[in-house]
């Protein structure tokens, strides 16, 4: 679980060999593969998205909203939650 200011969410990076952890998190409706491309609909942008090796997937708590974020975007607005 990580949190930004007051704001908690599910966060997930895409490793390349974790497609049932991404559905599991995403939904399968917001999934789509073929082969080793996967894509993601993302709340942020409301369109799909391709998951590239090292992108983060969040999942706030409170409405589901997802959003994609580069590893280092990921680590510069997000840190664990202590709970």
């Amino acid at each position: 679980m990580y949190k930004q200011r007051n704001r908690r969410v599910e966060a997930l990076q895409w490793t390349g060999d974790n497609l049932a952890e991404v559905i599991a998190l995403c939904g399968q409706d917001n999934v789509r593969s073929s082969g080793a491309r996967v894509q993601v609909v993302s709340s942020a942008e409301n369109m799909w998205r391709e998951l590239t090796l090292g992108m983060w997937i969040t999942k706030d708590l409170n409405d589901g909203y997802t959003c994609l974020h580069s590893g280092t975007a990921f680590e510069r607005f997000w840190q664990p939650a202590d709970d």
